[in-house]
């Protein structure tokens, strides 16, 4: 049986971690943070290096839960057509951005194809 990992009482984080960097502590707004005391800061900080596999900051480092784990969940559908297929415009000066978001979470798998009848009319 795995236990979780063990918190000093005394913490001090003076290492960044692989995943979680002095820049992404720095991005978290930890150490400007005005409502914890140091102490509370660098508690903070020690759980968040202790878990740091569980801390996603771009798509590639994305990954799902283990299938030996969990057992994947299909969920029925019924196909439906509505009642009109309205796209919303993209304003052109986003337009490439949003075409890079959308294939990247098409390459990491939170996007899947989708074929229906209606979409080969």
């Amino acid at each position: 049986m795995k236990t979780l990992p063990y918190i000093s009482p005394y913490p001090l984080v003076s290492q960044p971690g692989i995943y979680l960097t002095s820049e992404r502590i720095e991005e978290l707004g930890l150490w400007k943070n005005k409502f914890l005391w140091p102490e509370e800061k660098q508690l903070v900080a020690q759980v968040l290096l202790l878990n740091e596999k569980g801390l996603v900051w771009e798509e590639t480092e994305k990954e799902r839960f283990r299938d030996d784990y969990f057992s994947l969940v299909k969920i029925p559908v019924q196909e439906h057509v509505p009642w009109a297929q309205k796209t919303l415009p993209i304003l052109p000066k986003i337009h490439e951005k949003v075409i890079e978001l959308i294939q990247k979470k098409i390459d990491t798998g939170v996007y899947e194809p989708f074929y229906s009848s209606y979409h080969h009319q």
